[in-house]
């Protein structure tokens, strides 16, 4: 019997459900949300530049408004986004929008070239940053950068700076207010498991199991949460004890006060 392939999903559902599929298990249909509708300013469209504005454009950021006051020529050799032409009258942030453009349909891309960023005044940053979630300064003059930091500052925007030198480089965040940094994967940090002083309800879901049933396989074992066999282990250690201790040797961890093993389970 001949198999027919599944209708294809229109564009539209293809946009919206299957492209960002492996990024929404990272950081949820929330997130995905919130990063649609951000808004990014890059200036300066050197190659760390393109290549942030790259990372972003893929995932699916809202918008992205390049500005820069590189002609073409200038930054070519050096970023590897730009298209190969002799053009003088195309600037880079023009190139640098068109392909970053092709990328991604969904996002908004556009670009704004000025003669001279180091020129621009506070008014000019303030109508740039409008709008904006985030502002990205890549490879700025020093002059350049502080005034598009003070203008972020002032109007509560963030502000992304990079900066590369060949293999290496660096990344500085200015955010308006309190920036908090939440370290999820703390080396050397040991979670408290309440296994020596378990809680009642904790005590009372452990009680619930029948560890003595033989008729327990593999897949139900595997689907008892280990901190309750790690409660049942231990009470088991403790029964012939009068103190409250744990088990802090590898022979004592095996082994009950008497000497007999601890076994848990009786598998089929």
């Amino acid at each position: 019997k001949a198999h027919s392939d599944p209708p294809r999903p229109p564009p539209s559902a293809m946009a919206t459900d299957n492209k960002y599929d492996r990024q929404i298990r990272l950081w949820g249909p929330v997130g995905q949300r919130r990063l649609g509708t951000s808004s990014v300013l890059l200036v300066g469209t050197s190659a760390s530049g393109t290549e942030t504005a790259k990372n972003l454009v893929l995932p699916g950021v809202g918008a992205l408004e390049i500005l820069d006051d590189a002609p073409l020529p200038a930054a070519q050799s050096a970023n590897f986004f730009l298209p190969a032409s002799n053009s003088s009258s195309i600037c880079a942030a023009s190139a640098a929008c068109s392909s970053l453009a092709e990328l991604n349909s969904d996002v908004a891309c556009s670009f704004r070239r000025v003669d001279d960023l180091a020129r621009l005044g506070d008014e000019e940053w303030a109508a740039a940053l409008a709008g904006k979630s985030l502002a990205v300064g890549a490879d700025l003059p020093l002059a350049t950068l502080r005034a598009l930091s003070r203008s972020c500052a002032a109007e509560g925007v963030p502000l992304v700076a990079v900066r590369a030198y060949g293999l290496i480089g660096y990344v500085r965040i200015q955010t308006a207010g309190a920036h908090d940094v939440v370290e999820t994967r703390r080396e050397g940090f040991h979670p408290d498991l309440r296994v020596r002083d378990p809680f009642p309800e904790l005590r009372a879901m452990a009680g619930a199991v029948d560890w003595d049933d033989r008729g327990m396989d593999a897949a139900e074992h595997a689907h008892v949460p280990f901190v309750l066999i790690l409660v049942e282990a231990l009470r088991r250690w403790r029964k012939e004890r009068t103190d409250e201790a744990v088990p802090r040797t590898a022979a004592e961890k095996k082994r009950a006060p008497g000497g007999r093993p601890i076994a848990l389970f009786r598998h089929k």
